[in-house]
């Protein structure tokens, strides 16, 4: 409670609330003195707490410690608004839990009425809910005596002091820690039962109360059952917890008394908390779960006094930092006993309690009286929504109490549990269909018909160079449409088309429609096979494709007869008005098939014209120009030319290099006015990484949608819309199976915009549904809000079904459980639906996925390489690899994959389909209910081609994966077969040029002569690169010409008259030869080897050694053991540390830059006597050049490995995030992402880190363990604020204290990513010691504060700031270190860091899930976020002179720590 009070994101979650309502005016000044005799009587509310320099939490107990107390007088109006307005007021004040008081009390008089409000707030490290009935009658008591002119009785002053005492000193017992051991082994994470939300969490409250009769049966059931009402009340928040999470294995927490017989008059936290953990299994009745907790709650009760930090710390190995990472939900009944109040003289039989802050998630107070109960359901949550939400959640126990005591034999899965006020709210947000009035009454065509009667002379396309009008283009359709019409198409028989993007393309499929056909179009960039398939399967007649199509050869079916679009004449030919109806059919698109063909879906009338209506209210009915980006065989195609020609815009074709070319695409939006766009995620991205340093500006774009996977919001996105305030973000989601089912418009601020968006609300026209797991019976049921389940699709817009393949099609389109005759499509994503209709999106049921926005199945590229190559079997994983995602195959053959292998599979899937790699294995690897086991096949990726998959890369679905030894045969095509050439055939520019392959592909090209795109290359992986070798090498050279002979070599002549790159050559610094590893032999002991253990990290990490038991040697640069112990002694005073403990600590006196440590012949002893290393020797330093640092940087951590390599002894490397330069692509960083070229790296210090780190991963290539440790910036410590003098991000706070301003544009800069030191510290331990060897972990706060937070704390210290410009803010600076003779300010550094840019970390987004999780796994989740950080950084510089105190108090915000 101290830790969370002190150092959570809440300080309030521990208060303790509570109103009283008095019938009476108390007299103030009685009220006040009572009070103080009620404290001084009891040793708890005397209490403190502080933190010594041991690092050991303590009680102080004052002499005197009266409560803070103050009154207030009604001032008129509602007085219940004004009652809860005082109310909030007390609750949220923060305590100080050091020096106290830890009580406060509010008296709300009422002169006129004469009656009172008292609203209590104490704090839960002194209090507990059962002291609040032996508090408020010794109150009431004592003021009474008071009244009466008398001193108050001894029986009237009950103390506790012995009582208190007897429970403070209680200890654990060996065999109640046992059992709690064994209960709560391998217990899972708790979920996360929070509704999203964007910012900081709250807590949210709401009560319901059962009637009489309602609590009559429980009470009669529990009766019947032989259970207390605790226990019924803990069952039915056990199948909550079951039914919200969808879990089985269920944990919560449970707070219990351990008071004595003779301890009801005591006051003070006499309360401790276990956690019950249940396990449900799906069949499981009410009566059964009931009757398992009886059993749980009283084995609980017989081990209850083994305090919760003690099993918490056992569990973690000695850590109590919180059980918020153990359970995040509470229960709490209050019997009807402790509640049962008697205050004659106030005429009070009850209190009210009021909401405290954030503890859990979610928890539920039970409150029982002698009639009824109150449920009480509290919810942390950071959404607007969450007040709704909770209401549900409220009503959700109200529900299950009916339909537990109506059938307590029901399932519990079957239970009811949404009330019908949410039923209603789900159904008002999610059935759509009603929506659209005019749904099933139109016809696209003649939509496109009025609109060319309303603007016939306006333009309706542009392409070539040449706009075509409204009239032009319908002249050129009816054309088509008259021709379709005399050959009889109609009814919506299919017509394919094979044509490029174009004026003909739009054109005949308007004629199409007009005619009453419906359209299939080919992609020309596909395979022949894949076209001649899609051409009989469809069973078109008719195709419609220009001499210049310049498709692949296609095997024509018998009797499918080919018209040029372009020899069209006009025919006679009538139009009956019964030719179509709404639901025949408009398209037929393919995706990807898991049988191993395609599947052609047929979309009606009804979809299309629905589409259309759609956008006009999205785009509030305005004509805009609009870029036709899609490919034609994609749907959103049929989105690009309907909902822009059927509006009044005009439709701008791109030339077909501009759609991979995004520089060239920019300059063409800029150029064409264009207003609007659809782009998959992937072209937006590199879209956005252009415009983010591009001069061009898109003044006229109004709306941009994002389509085809997942939205993860980067930097570059954010700085996009910030540079174009005017165009709005819109999140679109649609399988084809149904087009658009729901979008989502991003608010106005990207600094709003959460990483992954939600994908919106349901369109107008479609039924939706989020269906739990029984939905294949027929019995599916909705889950309620904020719950997870399967989006399913209804109403007419849906498919109808799969072409010629009716199995697919009944799993896929079931009916609607909810409406009669109406079709509903199970999608397959899972999400989950907030209060305010936004669907957030979760993953995916089955293997389908998204590459490059295209839908994906894996078995329909297994079945083709099971045909065309031959082989036995095949899989197919999606790997995450330079910032993108990829496909790795896995086949099953005697022999090895032919060199030709991508072209026989390109002769039959698309390029987006092609694995990148290929892996032949003997035998599939099959898990034991005989499927193939992906991950183990997840196990045979090979560095870098596996990256882990916790990259938050949108939809990737591979398990985590340890990259391990090369192993099968792998083939990347015939350019990179084989183990390559020596690196002496490599140029300089070559390998320059090989290093962004690899970042943009993910491998390295294995001989100058590797094809680009023979390498899974292909044109939006072209644009990336081309953005990066221009940065690179600073060269305008164009894209066709880079591209003009796709390999290093190639490339490099192009680049030819360029010259390198001034300055080091990092490559061959990171040279790692002749490096051998010896045999492991096991040491005697586990002696811990430290370097830098002088500096302000490595101190902390034998701070954080020793506290956790370890015997450690630290290597140190000294005279003499007594010197070097000194100088540890000196780094632990410096930086606030405890240096007693240093006696016990090894000194190895030797140096770290020379060979062998300087130590002569006992260097292989000390090298064969050490269990593991850990390194965080560093010369730090921002300005010096490479050449400084290397001495200790570079060549330190050679002499390093090479102690390690004496014994295989284990390598704990402290690295940083700098090790990634800056323009080295834009591409989200993984943990196991390794840093690229390093030209862009400013600074000497990342210079040499990255070479250190290349040095690193070449000794675990070569067989070293070696963990690596990128850190992001270091704060001070959470207790002490102590940090080093010279850390960048405290000059930058010190610049800002003592200038009185800061550059203005910084409030936009990314969060800061703060971790306090003594955390760093203990992670890398934990992460060291708790999981394998061989990891790369990540480990700076995710969240971070942000500039606007941080201003304000500096302000809250008292230093008065003001925005100003960056040039005049760098003006100021230099001044202030020009006009100091002596630097005494110690701002020199700041400056060279500042102008030249040099700590810049360019557009990466990075990523530390697979840390995240690891923290959790190891007890070391990481901590909220907290200003307090910076304000005790303040503190401790202060105190050391670092920084002058400010000059007087700033009314800008309060410091509470």
């Amino acid at each position: 409670m101290w830790f969370a009070s002190v150092y959570g994101a809440d300080p309030t979650a521990y208060s303790q609330p509570l109103v009283l309502r008095v019938p009476l005016r108390l007299a103030h000044g009685v009220l006040v003195r009572a009070l103080g005799m009620v404290h001084q009587d009891h040793t708890a509310l005397r209490t403190t707490f502080e933190m010594a320099d041991d690092g050991d939490l303590r009680q102080v107990v004052h002499g005197e410690l009266a409560p803070v107390v103050d009154v207030v007088d009604y001032p008129g109006g509602d007085p219940e608004e004004w009652v809860a307005d005082q109310v909030t007021r007390v609750t949220a004040t923060e305590f100080d839990l050091r020096n106290g008081p830890l009580a406060r009390v509010r008296h709300l008089r009422w002169r006129a009425e004469g009656r009172s409000v008292l609203v209590f707030n104490i704090h839960h490290t002194v209090f507990d809910g059962l002291s609040w009935k032996p508090y408020l009658s010794q109150l009431e008591a004592t003021y009474t005596a008071l009244t009466q002119g008398r001193e108050p009785s001894r029986r009237e002053r009950r103390q506790s002091v012995e009582s208190y005492a007897r429970w403070s000193d209680l200890c654990a017992d060996a065999a109640d820690l046992r059992h709690w051991q064994a209960k709560l082994a391998n217990a899972p994470a708790a979920p996360q039962l929070s509704l999203p939300g964007v910012g900081e969490a709250r807590q949210v409250t709401r009560q319901l109360i059962l009637d009489e009769d309602v609590s009559g049966r429980v009470r009669a059931f529990c009766a019947a059952e032989g259970v207390t009402t605790s226990m019924f009340f803990i069952a039915l928040c056990f199948v909550l917890l079951h039914r919200q999470t969808r879990r089985d294995d269920l944990l919560l927490g449970l707070p219990v008394s351990v008071r004595g017989a003779g301890d009801a008059e005591v006051l003070g936290h006499l309360t401790n908390t276990v956690v019950l953990r249940h396990r449900l299994d799906r069949a499981d009745t009410a009566r059964d779960v009931l009757e398992a907790v009886k059993k749980e709650v009283l084995e609980a009760l017989r081990h209850r006094h083994t305090p919760l930090a003690t099993v918490l710390g056992e569990l973690r190995g000695g850590h109590q930092d919180g059980a918020a990472d153990l359970f995040n939900a509470m229960i709490t009944v209050m019997p009807a006993a402790a509640r049962r109040l008697d205050l004659p003289t106030w005429g009070v039989q009850t209190w009210e309690h009021a909401p405290g802050g954030a503890k859990y998630d979610m928890a539920m107070l039970v409150d029982e009286t002698a009639d009824r109960f109150t449920v009480v359901v509290e919810h942390r949550t950071a959404a607007p929504e969450g007040g709704r939400f909770t209401a549900y959640l409220a009503q959700r126990v109200v529900t299950l109490v009916d339909s537990v005591l109506a059938d307590p034999d029901t399932a519990v899965t079957a239970l009811r549990w949404i009330g019908a006020d949410e039923e209603r709210a789900i159904t008002e947000l999610c059935a759509r269909r009603g929506a659209a009035p005019a749904l099933g009454t139109e016809l696209t065509a003649d939509l496109f018909a009025a609109r060319v009667a309303a603007a016939a002379a306006d333009p309706a396309v542009r392409a070539d160079g040449t706009e075509t009008s409204y009239a032009e283009l319908a002249r050129r359709a009816d054309a088509v449409a008259e021709s379709l019409a005399a050959r009889g198409i109609r009814d919506g028989q299919p017509v394919a088309v094979l044509l490029r993007p174009g004026l003909d393309l739009v054109a005949t499929i308007i004629g199409i429609l007009r005619a009453g056909g419906g359209y299939v179009t080919l992609d020309p960039d596909h395979p022949g096979e894949r076209l001649s398939f899609a051409l009989r399967d469809c069973g078109a007649t008719i195709l419609l494709r220009t001499a210049d199509s310049g498709a692949a050869e296609i095997e024509l079916p018998t009797g499918v007869e080919v018209l040029d679009c372009t020899e069209i004449e006009a025919v006679a030919a009538t139009f009956d008005e019964s030719r179509k109806t709404p639901v025949d059919t408009a398209y037929i698109v393919y995706t990807s098939g898991s049988t191993g063909r395609p599947k052609g879906v047929r979309l009606p009338e009804i979809t299309l014209a629905n589409l259309v209506h759609n956008q006009a209210l999205c785009s509030s009915g305005r004509a805009l120009r609009t870029l036709q980006y899609m490919p034609p065989a994609f749907d959103v195609f049929a989105l690009e030319v309907f909902g822009t020609l059927c509006a009044g815009g005009t439709l701008v074709v791109p030339p077909a290099a501009a759609r991979t070319d995004f520089e060239a695409l920019a300059e063409l939006l800029a150029r064409e006015r264009i207003e609007r766009v659809y782009l998959p995620y992937v072209a937006l991205r590199e879209l956005a990484a252009v415009l983010r340093s591009a001069t061009v500006s898109l003044p006229e774009l109004r709306e941009v949608y994002v389509t085809g996977e997942r939205l993860v919001v980067t930097e570059d996105l954010r700085a996009m819309f910030r540079r174009h305030p005017a165009a709005r973000l819109i999140n679109a989601y649609g399988p084809s199976e149904a087009h658009l089912c729901s979008w989502d418009e991003l608010p106005a601020d990207p600094g709003a915009w959460p990483t992954i968006p939600s994908i919106g609300r349901v369109v107008a026209g479609v039924d939706a549904y989020v269906l739990d797991d029984s939905g294949t019976t027929g019995t599916a049921q909705r889950v309620p809000f904020g719950v997870e389940g399967e989006l399913c699709v209804a109403g007419p817009v849906i498919s109808p079904g799969y072409l010629g393949l009716p199995e697919k099609t009944r799993e896929a389109m079931v009916p609607d459980p909810f409406v009669a005759g109406q079709l509903m499509y199970r999608t397959g994503d899972v999400v989950v639906l907030a209060p305010d209709g936004q669907l957030h999106y979760r993953g995916r049921k089955d293997d389908q996925v998204k590459i490059r926005g295209y839908r994906v199945e894996p078995g329909e590229i297994e079945a083709a390489l099971e045909r065309e190559l031959a082989v036995e079997a095949a899989a197919v994983l999606v790997v995450p690899a330079g910032g993108d995602r990829t496909l790795h195959a896995f086949v099953q053959s005697d022999t090895e994959p032919p060199p030709d292998w991508r072209a026989r599979v390109g002769a039959a899937l698309p390029d987006y389909m092609i694995p990148r790699r290929l892996t032949r294995i003997d035998a599939m690897p099959v898990t034991a209910n005989g499927k193939t086991d992906r991950r183990a096949l997840t196990a045979l990726c090979n560095p870098p081609d596996c990256n882990p998959p916790d990259c938050n890369l949108p939809d990737c679905n591979l398990p985590d994966c340890d990259p391990p030894e090369r192993g099968p045969a792998e083939s990347s095509g015939p350019a990179s077969a084989g183990s390559g050439s020596a690196e002496a055939e490599w140029t300089g520019t070559e390998q320059v040029l090989a290093e962004l392959w690899a970042e943009v592909l993910g491998e390295r090209p294995a001989h100058p002569d590797a094809d680009f795109f023979v390498l899974g290359g292909h044109s939006l992986l072209a644009a990336r690169l081309h953005r990066m070798v221009k940065r690179r090498f600073d060269t305008e050279v164009g894209l066709s010409a880079l591209l003009s002979t796709p390999t290093p070599r190639g490339m490099a002549h192009i680049l030819a008259d360029r010259t390198a790159a001034a300055g080091p050559d990092l490559r061959a610094e990171a040279e790692l030869r002749d490096f051998v590893v010896g045999a492991r032999q096991e040491p005697a002991d586990g002696t811990v080897f430290l370097t830098g253990a002088t500096g302000f990290l490595g101190s902390h990490l034998l701070d954080e050694l020793q506290r956790t038991g370890h015997h450690v040697r630290c290597l140190v640069r000294a005279d003499s053991v007594e010197e070097g112990r000194e100088r540890l002694r000196r780094a632990f005073r410096k930086f606030a540390l405890d240096p007693s403990g240093l006696d016990e600590v090894d000194i190895c006196l030797g140096d770290l830059d020379q060979p062998r440590f300087g130590l002569g012949s006992g260097y292989e002893w000390q090298a064969r006597d050490i269990a593991q290393v850990y390194h965080a020797a560093a010369h730090i330093n921002f300005v010096v050049p490479y050449h400084t640092v290397k001495r200790t940087n570079v060549d330190g951590l050679r002499h390093l490995l090479d102690f390690c390599a004496v014994n295989a002894t284990p390598l704990r490397l402290i690295s940083t995030m700098g090790v990634f330069p800056p323009d080295s692509g834009t591409g989200l960083i993984g943990e196991e992402t390794v840093p690229g070229d390093p030209a862009s790296l400013g600074i000497g210090y990342s210079q040499s880190k990255w070479v250190g780190e290349q040095l690193a991963l070449r000794a675990r290539a070569a067989g070293l363990p070696v963990t690596v440790h990128r850190v992001g910036r270091i704060a001070g410590h959470r207790r002490t604020g102590a940090c080093r003098h010279d850390d960048f991000f405290w000059l930058q706070m010190k610049g800002f204290a003592l200038l009185g301003r800061y550059p203005d544009d910084i409030v936009d800069a990314p969060a800061v990513d703060l971790l306090p030191v003594d955390y760093v510290a203990r992670a890398i331990i934990q992460l060291s010691e708790g999981k394998p060897d061989n990891e790369t972990w990540h480990l700076y706060h995710p969240d971070g504060l942000n500039w606007p937070t941080i201003l304000e704390t500096v302000r809250a210290e008292g230093y008065s700031i003001a925005p100003t410009s960056g040039t005049e803010w760098m003006g100021a600076l230099e001044q202030e270190v020009g006009d100091s003779d002596d630097q005494r300010q110690g701002l020199g550094p700041l400056v060279p860091l500042m102008r030249e840019g040099v700590m810049r970390l360019g557009t990466h987004t990075f990523d530390n899930e697979k840390s995240r999780r690891a923290l959790a796994d190891v007890g070391c989740p990481y901590p909220q976020a907290d200003t307090g950080w910076i304000h005790r950084m303040f503190e401790y510089f202060r105190a050391v002179g670092a920084v002058a105190p400010p000059d007087g108090p700033d009314t800008g915000g309060d410091h509470n720590d």
